[in-house]
């Protein structure tokens, strides 16, 4: 993707376009696609044997293991991207807090999901519209149905946030190096590692 394609508003959202151009070009060599943050990332097992297990599903996203009532900074922003809507305000701060650094999904519905993002991230305000907000709003009406899988820490082994780690909403376990769900399974992917407890130990691993 050249940068003179993209409008250079804010990389973390600007990302959204990027995926959304090179996969108009590359759709049909893949079935299913993931993106990632790339600097708080360590991949633990493949993700995508996970993906392949759940073939009616279009969408893979991932819960923290908290409400947005349960943390401030998405409570604010959720308020925040509120202000903006005209038709379309609700309460939803009851929901569950949707991560944007893990996603993944059928190639066509995570470009569509790609579009969703981008349709609502760009809207005038005197502060950024973070993309983990607008995901939190679509949450409540668009993702939660029987063709995405939301992945919820205590319940799969497909992804671990850190921050719910770190807040005491999750526990986990961490034995050989490696971070585990309390019934002993490897996590796929490990996301804002650096906010675990061992992340030191994890960086002298993984260096």
């Amino acid at each position: 993707v050249h940068f003179d394609q993209l409008p250079s508003y804010l990389a973390n959202n600007d990302r959204y376009l990027a995926y959304y151009l090179w996969l108009q070009e590359h759709h049909d060599e893949f079935d299913n696609v993931m993106h990632v943050d790339f600097r708080d990332v360590i991949i633990q097992k493949d993700p995508f044997k996970f993906i392949e297990k759940h073939p009616d599903k279009q969408l893979f996203i991932v819960a923290e293991g908290m409400s947005l009532n349960d943390s401030e900074c998405n409570l604010k922003w959720a308020k925040r991207y509120n202000e903006l809507l005209y038709g379309y305000k609700m309460n939803y701060d009851n929901s569950k807090v949707i991560n944007s650094g893990t996603m993944a999904g059928k190639t066509h519905s995570f470009m569509q999901l790609c579009v969703n993002v981008m349709m609502n991230i760009d809207r005038p305000h005197k502060y950024y519209v973070y993309d983990q907000a607008v995901l939190n709003y679509l949450y409540p009406v668009y993702m939660n149905n029987k063709f995405v899988l939301t992945s919820e820490p205590d319940k799969s082994d497909f992804v671990i946030t850190g921050e719910g780690v770190k807040e005491g909403f999750v526990h986990i376990k961490y034995e050989d190096g490696l971070v585990k769900t309390l019934d002993g399974k490897d996590y796929h992917v490990l996301h804002q590692w650096d906010r675990f407890s061992f992340a030191e130990d994890l960086r002298t691993r993984f260096k």
